[in-house]
């Protein structure tokens, strides 16, 4: 077999486990939006025949003879981008789909929807003793894969790095060590300020149509294409499935608060990473965008860096005063001003701006720490809640507003919680660089231009899909691969302003 061959069946086999994958995001998005609980067996049942179909896929002569001749090709002397991401996505799956037990697929596949539902009946009681023992046999069973994939390094290293690529725990261990320290400095700036910021609004209820239409309309405004994705509101949690190029399916829950625009921002941005990928690399399958922090990067980029600016509300506050009537009477820069506002909560998917790595890195401590047997599943509602009052001076009423708040653990989301503080730092590395190229940028969008904003994040992140692992692309964007600096600078350099202090 020579290197053409090779490439030519990696190729076969990546379109179509491309397939399997999208299939999976149909199921998923079944699960979190409409599948009865009932059906669930059945469910599961096509999951694992599913998985084990794709897993033939890495079984056959062709795929060992192509897997055997790429793995002594170095990455780096593959010229073309495309043919290099192919050769590196085979030899991931293939390593994972051989060295992962069957029964161990299977059985972790088979128990997933019964570890979704125990967690909605556990939200239900409030009580994480219903869903602990689930918790505890899905994060064993994920264990016992790491351990089958790399038995020479730690679990949560190899379970991160399932997530996001080539990411080294030592470096987020060692970035969000410097996260921490810097905004732990800025919320005391914060308070020493003296000076408080009103964000009664974003406590009350209102039109919950209404307001959900807006944040869809704002969503496409920013970028993205109505016609690939759909909108769905009877989900728990906000997601993102990616079944198909051009096909994104947004869920989200129902309420009529204003974080519910800035949940559709995000999941917008999701969407826009996940579907405009550069045709060419749509075609050879390399759509949809790399998982973890570079998402979760293009998800808070639209969020915060653009959808909390006071840029944007400058140009759609009218929007929001004409949608909802209660506006009418709020001055542009009270709102703008109380979006921002940082008040420590016990909710991450509700906390600001400021404050809300500080809530990622309590979990992924977590995490670290129970896969290094520090902590157990009996004691992680304990150690949650602590961690918590630790951080924010907060402790938990009750499961509910502790450990059961996230999807992520029942929802095969383990080792992932990383990716969402990494999307920080990495928005911020492309805003600086942005800036950089496009100085005028925030001023257009203020005048009602995203386009130097979109331009720019077409050709340096959506175009390229999955075709590089985060550190590449990183490197390729921002010079660096991970770097907190410039997320630290720009929340100094907003939130100095805000609240009326020198840096």
């Amino acid at each position: 077999m020579d290197f053409d061959e090779a490439l030519r069946t990696a190729r076969a086999v990546n379109q179509t486990a491309v397939y399997y994958r999208s299939l999976n995001g149909l199921f998923q998005y079944d699960q979190w939006t409409s599948l009865p609980r009932r059906g669930g067996a059945y469910r599961q049942e096509m999951s694992a025949f599913f998985g084990a179909q794709k897993a033939k896929l890495y079984a056959s002569d062709d795929a060992r003879r192509a897997a055997a001749y790429l793995d002594g090709v170095p990455l780096a002397e593959i010229e073309s981008d495309a043919d290099r991401a192919q050769a590196r996505i085979f030899r991931r799956d293939y390593r994972n789909a051989v060295m992962i037990p069957a029964d161990t697929l299977r059985e972790f596949t088979l128990i997933k929807t019964d570890v979704l539902n125990i967690w909605k009946e556990a939200r239900e009681k409030r009580d994480y003793r219903i869903f602990m023992p689930w918790l505890k046999r899905a994060f064993a069973l994920k264990a016992e894969i790491a351990r089958a994939l790399a038995p020479e390094q730690p679990v949560f290293d190899t379970l991160v790095g399932l997530t996001d690529e080539d990411v080294k725990t030592g470096d987020i261990s060692r970035e969000f060590a410097r996260l921490r320290a810097g905004i732990v400095a800025l919320i005391e700036r914060i308070r020493s300020s003296g000076k408080t910021i009103s964000r009664d609004f974003m406590d009350r209820e209102y039109d919950a149509g209404t307001l959900m239409a807006l944040g869809r309309r704002l969503a496409c405004w920013n970028g993205l294409d109505p016609e690939t994705a759909t909108f769905d509101d009877r989900a728990v949690h906000g997601m993102t499935n990616r079944p198909g190029p051009l096909d994104s399916r947004i869920s989200t829950a129902r309420l009529g608060r204003i974080d519910m625009i800035f949940t559709l921002l995000h999941e917008g941005g999701h969407a826009m990473y996940s579907s405009r990928t550069d045709p060419a690399l749509r075609d050879e399958g390399l759509w949809g965008g790399t998982t973890g922090a570079l998402q979760e990067g293009a998800a808070r980029f639209y969020e915060n860096i653009v959808g909390r600016s006071r840029e944007f509300w400058q140009c759609h506050y009218g929007a929001l005063q004409a949608a909802l009537p209660e506006f009418k009477a709020l001055p542009p820069e009270d709102f703008y001003a109380g979006v921002n506002a940082v008040s420590p909560s016990l909710k991450r998917t509700a906390a600001d701006e400021v404050t809300y790595s500080l809530h990622i890195i309590v979990r992924f401590e977590l995490e670290r720490d129970y896969f290094a047997g520090l902590v157990t599943a009996e004691d992680l509602a304990a150690a949650w809640d602590d961690a918590y009052e630790r951080t924010f001076g907060l402790r938990p009423a009750d499961d509910l507003e502790g450990i059961l708040q996230d999807i992520h653990w029942a929802g095969d989301y383990i080792g992932y919680f990383q990716s969402y503080a990494l999307g920080n730092i990495y928005g911020a590395q492309w805003r600086a660089a942005l800036l950089k190229d496009c100085p005028d940028a925030f001023t257009r969008l203020a005048a009602g231009d995203i386009g130097a904003i979109d331009g720019w994040m077409q050709e340096h992140l959506f175009r390229w899909g999955c075709c590089f692992t985060s550190p590449e692309l990183m490197k390729r964007v921002a010079g660096s691969e991970l770097d907190a600096g410039p997320y630290l600078d720009y929340l100094h350099e907003k939130y100095s302003r805000l609240y009326g202090f020198k840096i």
